[in-house]
């Protein structure tokens, strides 16, 4: 038997499985128990302390005659002393080689941490010895990652992975017997054993061997028979001592153009019972569509939290230097309804909630990061409630997506560095208890061809049937695009803008296939809008006549309108104004939402004219019955689908939230609904500012029960 632990990696894989050829009688995985192989977890890491983290073999029926594991830790809080063998090792008889490589590359850049260590054991070696004892009892120590904890304190409480990871289909391995079936990985698991396994990834990945490493032609050369199970160290806290939470935008790793991604927020660390919280992030729109943000796991016990809501944004009027597009979380733990809950505490580590992005199919963002970080309007941004709602926590150290700190208490509104000096001169007297860190995503290098246009993907860009299923989408949805989601949304970025899925595709889409336009532009843009237009919705009881006002040419608008009381074509008609006579108005309600979507394509480039032209202009009526629609989106696009500054002007009374007319519980609830259940936003939002300070929030909540309930001040919308 040898033992030696080496700097190198002395075997490759091919001969791996050539040597262990020699072997015993195949076993068949069927009707097997898969192998479950975990990195144990350690919480309470003293600064400066030796720790080890046993590798363990927890299940698994068939023998194992070898494995191959690679395992990623970040020098940041880690430093790697070595590897020591488990007991398989040194029993006599027992396994005979033992070998692990230790190295210092990565990149910080895309998120992927320095240290890394490839560890092999092999059960029987082509030599004179001949080992006996080849068992491998499931809760066996395979081997222990022995380190040394940081001595910087500024990293207390920090949560620091170790996680399997892959660079080729032979990591993270185990052979049989024969030494003639690779077992590759079937599931991959975090701490918290939630999945994280993505076969359609790509090398290097963090969830698991993609399917390009199983081949179904040869099913027994590697088999998916593995699951494994990622653990961390999380650095001491210390007793006594109240711990500031530390709230991180997490990193979307190896993600390509044309795609969707999840981009985790989490809470990593805080001693303190969190309230609620109320977040604001900001992304970059020409790179990044928001398309919805999932609730964490607090949100979805029955006992925990009850209330999730998030709403999308522009930062209009912000300035140079300001976010393209923001989005506004926020999560209650109790709203003092008739249900009590009973499970407030999110552990350290917990996502909070999930980002979800379209990601631009332009291939001039490939291999960038693009970032996604937290953003202050106001004092009231990036704020967790504690103490029963008596505490309000703001930003104590802000920190880039390098982990270098970036605060300045000096900064003015708006600022991506924290809640400014002049936030803590106030009544509420709020305390700095919250460190942020800025996260984002990283594309990854996409070799594969672009499908711009080919919106049906039947290999013809620019087509009639491209437009008839585009115009659908803007109707149905998403459930339009029936071969490939991803991909039919990515074809939609016909104007090559990074933004797939808009009015100007569409309408550019239509000038391309009429002849007036040419297929792949780029366009050296100066100013994000090339002119400006207003919609104006004149509301009553029983109609919505919407007229525009536009500084040049337009070839499409789009609305979508809540509309509980309409199904189908029931319930209402759209009355078209004869001044738009020649557009065509495409219509549709369900689920609740009205979709309208006014363009036109012209049978020969001859025929009457597509255009809504500039200027004051009557456009349609909305004859309906029931409860008011709410206008929930509005957006439109010029003749050859330039960019519209588009306002939306209507005529309200303040505080009637929902637009029915009249002031009551219901707009306090229609409130509520928008602010924290992700309800439909207020249109105009002036009016929902009931104590007229600029803003929508929970004092606009309270003054209006006042006023309603308890004889308080007039409104003061303004």
């Amino acid at each position: 038997m040898s033992f030696k632990p080496t700097s190198a990696r002395p075997i490759c894989l091919a001969a791996f499985a050539i040597f262990l050829l020699i072997l015993g009688s195949t076993n068949s995985a069927d009707a097997q128990i898969p192998y479950q192989i975990r990195i144990d977890t350690l919480s309470g890491a003293p600064f400066g302390s030796a720790i080890s983290i046993p590798v363990i073999k927890e299940t698994g029926s068939i023998d194992m005659a070898g494995f191959d594991l690679v395992i990623r830790y970040d020098t940041l809080g880690l430093d790697f002393v070595d590897v020591t063998p488990g007991p398989i090792f040194t029993t006599p008889g027992g396994w005979e080689y033992f070998s692990y490589r230790h190295e210092l590359t990565g990149d910080s850049a895309a998120g992927i941490p320095p240290g890394w260590l490839r560890v092999i054991g092999l059960y029987d070696l082509p030599n004179d010895s001949i080992p006996t004892n080849q068992s491998v009892p499931d809760g066996t120590v395979l081997f222990t990652l022995n380190f040394t904890v940081t001595p910087d304190s500024s990293l207390e409480c920090h949560l620091f992975p170790l996680r399997f990871f892959w660079f080729d289909c032979g990591d993270n391995t185990i052979s049989n017997t024969a030494g003639t079936v690779l077992y590759v990985s079937d599931h991959v698991y975090d701490p918290e054993n939630v999945e994280i396994t993505d076969t359609l990834s790509e090398f290097p990945t963090y969830s698991g061997a993609p399917n390009e490493c199983v081949v179904p032609e040869q099913p027994k050369s590697s088999t998916r028979f593995i699951d494994l199970y990622n653990g961390f160290v999380e650095i001491d806290c210390p007793q006594g001592e109240a711990v500031p939470f530390a709230i991180e935008i997490g990193w979307a790793h190896f993600v390509w153009i044309g795609t969707q991604a999840e981009v985790p927020v989490l809470k990593n660390s805080g001693s303190e019972l969190m309230d609620g919280f109320d977040l604001l992030i900001g992304y970059e729109t020409s790179v990044l569509t928001l398309l919805d943000v999932s609730p964490g796991p607090a949100f979805n016990d029955p006992d925990g939290w009850e209330y999730f809501s998030w709403r999308s944004d522009t930062a209009a009027g912000c300035g140079y230097g300001c976010p393209s597009g923001l989005v506004r979380v926020v999560g209650v733990y109790d709203i003092n309804n008739a249900h009590v809950p009973t499970n407030q505490d999110i552990p350290d580590g917990t996502k909070l909630f999930g980002l979800n992005f379209s990601v631009t199919n332009d291939d001039q963002y490939e291999c960038t990061f693009i970032p996604v970080s937290f953003f202050w309007m106001d004092c009231g941004d990036n704020a967790i409630a504690l103490n029963d709602g008596n505490v309000l926590a703001l930003s104590n150290q802000i920190y880039n997506v390098f982990g270098t700190e970036i605060s300045d208490t000096n900064a003015m509104f708006p600022t991506f560095f924290g809640s400014p000096s002049e936030c803590f001169i106030n009544p509420v007297n709020p305390v700095r208890f919250i460190d942020f860190y800025n996260g984002g995503i990283e594309i990854f290098c996409d070799p594969s061809t672009d499908a711009r246009g080919d919106v049906n993907l039947n290999g013809i860009a620019y087509e009639i049937a491209d437009y008839v299923v585009f115009t659908n989408y803007f109707l149905y949805g998403l459930q339009a695009f029936t071969i490939n989601i991803d991909a039919q949304t990515a074809a939609t970025d016909v104007n090559a803008d990074g933004l797939p899925l808009t009015v100007n595709d569409i309408v550019f889409l239509i000038r391309i296939i009429e002849g007036e336009a040419l297929p792949y532009p780029s366009p050296a843009k100066i100013n994000l809008y090339d002119f400006a237009g207003t919609l104006n919705l004149l509301q009553t009881d029983s109609s919505i006549m919407i007229s525009a006002d536009f500084e040049d040419s337009v070839g499409g608008i789009f609305f979508s309108f809540s509309a509980p009381d309409l199904d189908g074509y029931n319930g209402y008609s759209i009355e078209v104004s004869p001044e738009i006579g020649n557009m065509d108005v495409g219509y549709i309600a369900e689920n609740g939402i009205l979709n309208i979507l006014i363009t036109k394509l012209r049978p020969f480039p001859d025929s009457a004219s597509a255009v809504i032209p500039a200027g004051p202009i009557n456009l349609i009526e909305i004859v309906y019955t029931g409860n008011r629609p709410i206008l929930s989106q509005a957006a439109t696009a010029g003749y050859m689908g330039e960019y519209v500054d588009l306002t939306v002007s209507a005529e309200y009374l303040c505080g009637d939230a929902n637009g029915n007319g009249s002031i009551n519980l219901l707009d306090i609830l229609y409130i509520i609904n928008y602010l924290y259940k992700s309800g439909f936003a207020p249109i105009p939002m002036e009016k929902a500012d009931i104590n007229g300070d600029g803003n929508v929030n929970i004092l606009d909540i309270t003054y209006f029960i006042q006023y309603l309930y308890k004889a308080g001040p007039a409104l003061q919308c303004q």
